[in-house]
């Protein structure tokens, strides 16, 4: 459980990274794409975890 909570809270941050900044990725597409598949990996991993148990 400890694991999922850490996945959800750093998956939560990039997200929330985008969204929050007010420009939602608009001047630098390249990174917005980045952090959001760091997000999506994070999310991956902890449906993996969920997956497994």
């Amino acid at each position: 459980m400890t694991r999922l909570q850490q996945i959800h809270r750093e998956a939560q941050f990039y997200w929330d990274f985008i969204w929050v900044e007010n420009s939602n990725g608009f001047h630098n597409w390249d990174e917005a794409h980045r952090v959001l598949d760091k997000a999506e990996a994070l999310i991956n991993e902890g449906m993996g975890v969920l997956d497994s148990v």
